[in-house]
C-alpha cells in the first residue's frame, strides 16, 4: 500500500504531519474484513467503506454521499464507465491496496459529467452551477476520463469558480484527461453560463499524469474560465514520483500544461523539482509550457525519462535475411543500467528479452524501456528497417527489379501482400540485351507464393531468344514450376504457386533487343500447411463413406471451406487410415492432408438372458433366453470353446457358465460374454416327490424296511439322488419309526417318512381283534365294523390290553356294552351309567342312568349295556392289570330291565337294522315290529349310520355290535304292572344323570333331554332338583342344575 506522506504546503501544521504519519501506520495494518464488497448494482455510495473483492463494472454512474472510501483490492479493476459523482458537502477517499495494484477505470460515455467529482442540473438548455466535494487518492492505479465538457477529476461543464472541494493526491499513478475544454484535474468547460472553476489542488506525491481535452489545460479551471480560481501545490514523497502536464490546443493559439488561470502555483515546503530532460524547475518556468513533466530534484539519476538509448539510429537497410542492433541504456549519471533489473524494454508489443534487436523484415519500430527497480518513468525510440530492392511507383504500387546478371535475395517486407516484378529497366520497363539475372523471392514465414503475368520475349523463327525460368525453392537448382516462358505478343505464364515460402525467378535474353520484358505479379499467399487443422474424432464404421468436416485456423481465425480451402476425400469407407486432402483457396495456397482413423464397429448385443428359478425336472432344459445383435450370428457355448447358433441346454442340477459370441469381420469388432446359469436341486418337499415304506407285521425280530422314492413315476436312486438316515435302536418292535429322506445330486432338503411295524393279527372275534406284539396280546374293539361278535365261555380269550377305536363327542352321550370286566379309574375318557329305569313324571318321560362309581370310578360288568357320557374323543382301558378275559356270553345277559317297567336297556354284539322293507337284505320280522319303540343314542358318523338315526327307531335305523338301545314292551317286566299305548310313547326324553351312592342318596349330577329326532343328550336348560326343566334360568335362591353342574343362586 502507497503510505500518507505530509502535505508540504507552507501552511501545514506539525499537528496534521503527526495525526497523517498516524493514519499511514493504521491504515498499513488495516484488513477490510467489514468493508462492502461492490457489485454491478452497488451505485449508491453512503457512509462507507467499499472494496473491490474482484473485478467488477457498475454500469450506472455512481452517487457518493457523506464520507466514502474505496479501497482498490491489489489485482482487481473496478470499471465505472459513467463515473462517480462527488458533490460539495460529500468526500471520496481512494485506497490502494498492499502493492498497490488494484486499478479504477472510467472512460466517460455520457455527456457533461466528470470522471470524478461534479455532477449537473439541467434547467433549460441551460444547466445550473454544480460544485464537487473532496477527493483524496492514497494510492492504486486511477484512470479517468471526463465525459463532453468535464474535467476527468473536478468539475463538469457546470463548474462554479467558488465553492469546490479540495483534490488531493498523496500517491499512486494517477491519468487523468479532460473532456473538449475541460482540464484533466480541475475545472470544466466554461459554457452556458458555467464559470469553469476549480478548488485547491493538492499533489503531494505519486506519477500524475494530468492531460486536457481539447483547448483545455492539463491542470488547473478549464477552457474560458470567467475568472481565476483555485490553488496548485505540487510535491513528491519518492524519488520514482513525476507530475506530468500537457495543454492540448485545437482552435486556441496556445494551451499551458498548467493553466493560466490558476489564482496560485506553489511547491510544497523543501521540495524542488526539475524539469525532465532539463534544468531545476521554477514556478515561472513551467506556467508557460504547453507539456511539462517535473521529477523531484536530486532524483534525475532514476528517472528514465532523462536516460539515454545508445546505439539505435534512424533508419536501417535491411540487405539480408536478417539485421541484429544492439543497443545499451544509461541513466542521467552515464551509469549503464541492466535489462531485467533496472528496466524493462518493448519492441512494439514484443517483450525484449536481450539488448540486441533482431529484425527480419523491413518497416517502423519503436523502442520503449520502462523503469523498475530503483528507476521509474519510461522512453522511446523509433527507428525505420528499408529492406532494399522493393519501391513503389507513381500509383504506390510495390515493385522489385530483376538484376541485370546473378541472382539476389529478395525478402518480401512486412506490410507488401502483392507486388510486381520487372526486369532491370524499371517499372515496365524495356529489358537490356545479354541478360541473364534472376531473384529469389522469399516471402515471410507460413506462406507460399503465386506468381503470374507476362513474359515478351524475342522469337527468332522458331527459336526463343528470352525466356523466364521459375524454380519451387531458393535456388535454380530447385525443381522447376515453369520452363522458358515467353512470347512475341506477351505469353501468359498462368498461375505458378510455391510450394515453400521461397520461388526462384530466373531471366535470359541474348544481345538483340530490347523487348518489352516482364510483367508479372507475386502475390502472397498464407501456406495452408501453416495453418491449424484440428484433429478429427475416430469414426465408426457403419458401411457409408465419411467426409467429417475440418476445422482450420491461421492464427486463431477460422477458414471458410469453399472460400478459403477446398477439400477431398480418400480411403473413407472401410476400417482404416482415412485421408483428407486440403487445398488452399482465396488468401490461402498449397496442398496439406489430415488423416482420421475408422475404427472397426462393435455390433450391438443384448445379451442372452439367463432362465430365472430353474429347478431340476429330469428333463433337459434352455439356460437362457435367445440375445440379439445387429451383425452377424450370435454364437453359444458352455465350454468357452465349441460354439453353435443353438441354446445351450442342460438337465442335471448345478451351476452353468453359457459363453456368447459374435464374430467380427474387418470392419466389426468381436463381442463376446458369458452369463452364470443356475438349475437348483429340486426339493425332496416337493409334492411329486413320494416316498413308500410299505409297513411290516411284528416278528419279534429285526425288520429291514423296503424304502421307495419316486420323482412321479421315476424311481430315484439311493445314495445318486437321496440318502436315508434310520432311527436309532433296533427296528423290531411294533410301533412307527421315523426316517429322514434326504436330497443329494439333484434334490435337496429333507423330508420324514414313517415305517410301521404292526402287530400281529392272532385272531378275530367279529368285531374284536385280538394281536400280538412285545407287549403281550391286545384286544381291538372295532367301532367301525358290523361284524358280530361272538366268543362263547368255553373259548375264553385272556388279552393283556384292549383298546377301542369308536370316536366319542364330549358332551354327548352313548352307548356301549363291552366283552370283559372291568374297574373304572377315571381315565377311560368319560363316565359309565348303567340304566335305571323310565318314568313318566309331571307328564315327562324320565330315563334315570346311575353311575357306576364315585369320580368316574366303578366297575363294569361284562355283556352289561351301559350310557357313556365321554369327555374325550376316545375311549381307553388303562386300569388292566395284568390281563382280562373277553366272553360274549354270562355276566350282564346283555338286557337290564325295570322291574315291572315296560322299558328295557339292552345291548347286543349284531348288526342290527329295523326296516319293514321285507326286500331288504337286513330284514327281520321281530326288528320290524319293534320299530317306534326302541330308542337308541347314535354314535359318531361311520358308513351308512348316521348321527341321530337311531333314536326312536323309524325304518331303516341300525346299529353296530357294542352298543344299546331302549325298547318298549306292551308287556311289562315282572313285579310291575303298567300299560301304555305306541301314542304315549314320546318324541322327547329327559334323561336324569345321578351319583352311584345307593340307599335312596343318589344325588341328581345332570339332567338332559333326549331328543328322540336327532338321538342328541341336551344339558344346556336349567332343572330343578327335582328335575323339572324351567323356562330359563331361575330368580329365586335354591340349588339348581344346568349344564351338568350343581347351580347355587343366591338373591
Amino acid at each position: 500500500m502507497n503510505r500518507f506522506i505530509k502535505n508540504a504546503h507552507p501552511t501545514v501544521h506539525k499537528g496534521r504531519l503527526l495525526l497523517t504519519l498516524l493514519f499511514m501506520l493504521v491504515t498499513a495494518v488495516t484488513t477490510w474484513a467489514d468493508n462492502v464488497p461492490l457489485t454491478s448494482s452497488t451505485k449508491s455510495w453512503k457512509n462507507n467503506t467499499y472494496v473491490t473483492n474482484g473485478d467488477v463494472t457498475i454500469a450506472d454512474r455512481i452517487t457518493v454521499t457523506g464520507n466514502v472510501t474505496l479501497i482498490l483490492t491489489d489485482g482487481y479493476t473496478l470499471t465505472a464507465p459513467n463515473g462517480i459523482e462527488v458533490r460539495v458537502g460529500n468526500s471520496l477517499t481512494i485506497e490502494g491496496g498492499t502493492n498497490g495494484t488494484g486499478t479504477l477505470t472510467i472512460e466517460k460515455n455520457g455527456i457533461s459529467r466528470a470522471g470524478i467529482g461534479g455532477g449537473y442540473k439541467k434547467v433549460g438548455i441551460k444547466k445550473d452551477p454544480t460544485q464537487y466535494g473532496n477527493i483524496t487518492i492514497n494510492g492504486g492505479i486511477v484512470n479517468v476520463k471526463g465525459g463532453a465538457q468535464s474535467a476527468g477529476i473536478g468539475g463538469d461543464s457546470n463548474s462554479e469558480l467558488t465553492g469546490n472541494g479540495t483534490i488531493t493526491i498523496n500517491g499512486g499513478i494517477v491519468n487523468a484527461t479532460g473532456g473538449t475544454g475541460a482540464a484533466g484535474i480541475g475545472g470544466g468547460n466554461c459554457s452556458y453560463g458555467a464559470k469553469g472553476g476549480c478548488g485547491a489542488i493538492v499533489i503531494n506525491g505519486g506519477q500524475v499524469t494530468a492531460t486536457g481535452g481539447d483547448d483545455a489545460p492539463g491542470i488547473g479551471p478549464g477552457k474560458g474560465a470567467a475568472d481565476t480560481s483555485g490553488s496548485l501545490v505540487l510535491g513528491w514523497t519518492n524519488t520514482t514520483d513525476f507530475i506530468k502536464v500537457t495543454g492540448v490546443k485545437s482552435n486556441l493559439n496556445v494551451v499551458y500544461g498548467f493553466s493560466n488561470r490558476l489564482e496560485s502555483i506553489s511547491f510544497a515546503y523543501g521540495k524542488m523539482f526539475n524539469i525532465s530532460g532539463g534544468g531545476e524547475a521554477t514556478i515561472k518556468d513551467i506556467k508557460n509550457l504547453e507539456s511539462v513533466e517535473l521529477i523531484p530534484k536530486g532524483s534525475e539519476q532514476y528517472q528514465l525519462s532523462v536516460a539515454t538509448i545508445l546505439g539505435i539510429s534512424a533508419s536501417y537497410d535491411l540487405t539480408g535475411s536478417y539485421l541484429d542492433i544492439p543497443f545499451s541504456v544509461s541513466d542521467a549519471e552515464g551509469n549503464t543500467l541492466t535489462l531485467g533489473t533496472d528496466y524493462t524494454a518493448t519492441l512494439g508489443t514484443t517483450s525484449q528479452e536481450s539488448t540486441t534487436i533482431h529484425i527480419t523484415e523491413g518497416g517502423r519500430y519503436t523502442l520503449t524501456i520502462n523503469g523498475m527497480g530503483s528507476y521509474a518513468g519510461s522512453k522511446s525510440i523509433d527507428f525505420e528497417v528499408i529492406s532494399i530492392g522493393f519501391k513503389k511507383d507513381a500509383n504506390g504500387v510495390d515493385y522489385i527489379n530483376m538484376p541485370k546478371n546473378g541472382i539476389d535475395d529478395a525478402k518480401i517486407p512486412e506490410g507488401v501482400s502483392s507486388f510486381k516484378v520487372y526486369d532491370d529497366g524499371g517499372a515496365k520497363a524495356k529489358y537490356s540485351n545479354s541478360y541473364d539475372g534472376g531473384l529469389v523471392l522469399i516471402a515471410p514465414e507460413h506462406h507460399v507464393l503465386q506468381l503470374t503475368g507476362t513474359v515478351t520475349a524475342e522469337v527468332q523463327g522458331q527459336n526463343l531468344c528470352d525466356y523466364l525460368m521459375v524454380y519451387d525453392g531458393g535456388s535454380t537448382s530447385a525443381p522447376k514450376i515453369g520452363d522458358k516462358y515467353g512470347s512475341e505478343s506477351g505469353e501468359d505464364i498462368g498461375t505458378l504457386i510455391s510450394s515453400g515460402k521461397q520461388m526462384t525467378l530466373s531471366f535470359h535474353s541474348d544481345v538483340s533487343g530490347p523487348k518489352d520484358g516482364l510483367d508479372l505479379t507475386a502475390t502472397l499467399k498464407r501456406d495452408i500447411r501453416s495453418c491449424d487443422i484440428a484433429n478429427i474424432d475416430d469414426q465408426t464404421y457403419t458401411g457409408s463413406a465419411f467426409e467429417p468436416a475440418v476445422v482450420i485456423t491461421y492464427e486463431g481465425t477460422a477458414l471458410v471451406k469453399d472460400v478459403d480451402y477446398e477439400v477431398t476425400y480418400s480411403d473413407n469407407t472401410i476400417v482404416g487410415t482415412a485421408t483428407i486432402t486440403i487445398t488452399g483457396k482465396g488468401n490461402y495456397a498449397g496442398t496439406t492432408s489430415k488423416t482420421f482413423t475408422i475404427v472397426k464397429a462393435t455390433p450391438t448385443v443384448t445379451a442372452p438372458a439367463a432362465v430365472e428359478n430353474l429347478i431340476y425336472t429330469g428333463g433337459s432344459r434352455n439356460l437362457v433366453a435367445a440375445g440379439t445383435t445387429d451383425f452377424g450370428t450370435l454364437l453359444y457355448s458352455t465350454d468357452g470353446n465349441n460354439y453353435s447358433e443353438d441354446i445351450p441346454t442342460a438337465t442335471n442340477a448345478g451351476t452353468y457358465t453359457v459363453y456368447y459370441k459374435v464374430v467380427g469381420d474387418a470392419n466389426h469388432n468381436d463381442v463376446s460374454g458369458s452369463v452364470e446359469v443356475n438349475i437348483a436341486p429340486k426339493a425332496v418337499t416337493n409334492d411329486n416327490i413320494t416316498v413308500t415304506i410299505p409297513s411290516q407285521t411284528w416278528t419279534g425280530s429285526e425288520l429291514t424296511p423296503v424304502i421307495t422314492v419316486k420323482d412321479g413315476e421315476t424311481t430315484l436312486t439311493l445314495n445318486a439322488d437321496y440318502t436315508v438316515t434310520a432311527p436309532s435302536g433296533p427296528i423290531q418292535d411294533s410301533g412307527n419309526y421315523t426316517y429322514a429322506i434326504t436330497g443329494t445330486g439333484n434334490y435337496t432338503g429333507s423330508k420324514e417318512a414313517t415305517f410301521t411295524i404292526t402287530p400281529r393279527l392272532a385272531g378275530q372275534y367279529g368285531a374284536v381283534y385280538v394281536y400280538q406284539d412285545q407287549n403281550g396280546q391286545t384286544a381291538l374293539l372295532d367301532g367301525t365294523s358290523v361284524e358280530s361278535v361272538d366268543i362263547p365261555s368255553d373259548n375264553y380269550i385272556t388279552v393283556n390290553h384292549v383298546t377301542s377305536n369308536r370316536t366319542f363327542t364330549p358332551g354327548k352321550a352313548s352307548t356301549v356294552m363291552l366283552p370283559f370286566n372291568y374297574e373304572c379309574n377315571g381315565e377311560e375318557g368319560g363316565t359309565f351309567y348303567k340304566f335305571v329305569g323310565v318314568e313318566k313324571e309331571n307328564n315327562e318321560w324320565v330315563a334315570t342312568m346311575q353311575a357306576t362309581g364315585t369320580d368316574n370310578n366303578g366297575t363294569l360288568i361284562a355283556n352289561t349295556p351301559y350310557l357313556f357320557m365321554p369327555t374325550a374323543t376316545g375311549m381307553s382301558f388303562p386300569n388292566i392289570d395284568v390281563s382280562v378275559t373277553l366272553s360274549t356270553e354270562g355276566c350282564g345277559n346283555c338286557v337290564t330291565a325295570d322291574p315291572g317297567s315296560h322299558w328295557t336297556f339292552k345291548g347286543t354284539y349284531k348288526y342290527m337294522k329295523w326296516t319293514d322293507d321285507t326286500n331288504d337284505k337286513d330284514y327281520n320280522a321281530e326288528r320290524a315290529a319293534e320299530i317306534g319303540r326302541v330308542y337308541g343314542f347314535a354314535g359318531v358318523q361311520k358308513d351308512d349310520i348316521e348321527v341321530g338315526d337311531f333314536v326312536k327307531v323309524k325304518s331303516g335305523a341300525k346299529i353296530r355290535p357294542m352298543t344299546c338301545y331302549l325298547l318298549w314292551s306292551d308287556t311289562p317286566n315282572a313285579t310291575r304292572t303298567r300299560g301304555a299305548s305306541d301314542e304315549e310313547l314320546p318324541s322327547r326324553i329327559t334323561v336324569r344323570l345321578v351319583s352311584s351312592i345307593g340307599g335312596g342318596d343318589e344325588q341328581t349330577t345332570a339332567i338332559g333331554t333326549l331328543d328322540t329326532e336327532t338321538g342328541e343328550i341336551d344339558f344346556s336348560d336349567w332343572y330343578d332338583m327335582s328335575g323339572h326343566k324351567l323356562s330359563g334360568k331361575p330368580t329365586q335362591k335354591g340349588l339348581y342344575i344346568n349344564n351338568g353342574k350343581k347351580v347355587v343362586i343366591k338373591n
